[in-house]
């Protein structure tokens, strides 16, 4: 395999791992929005189980665009 193919299969497997980074915490912060966005129209609070899930997808969503930043 010659260089520029190597450099073309590197920048390749780098993209689907960004992008499979990217997908995961997007759909944990999808979900965290949708409970927050169902208990606010019934003026529920958020349960315990809920506040903790909520909070780790955030920070879970923040730690993978931080590290996506730095490989770029």
């Amino acid at each position: 395999m010659d260089n520029d193919s190597q450099t073309v299969r590197k920048l390749f497997l780098s993209s689907m791992d960004n992008l499979e980074m990217g997908q995961a915490a997007y759909f944990g912060l999808a979900e965290a929005m949708a409970t927050v966005w169902h208990a606010s129209l019934s003026g529920r609070p958020l349960t315990p189980e809920e506040l903790k899930r909520g909070q780790s997808a955030c920070r879970s969503g923040m730690a993978t665009i931080k590290a996506l930043c730095r490989r770029y």
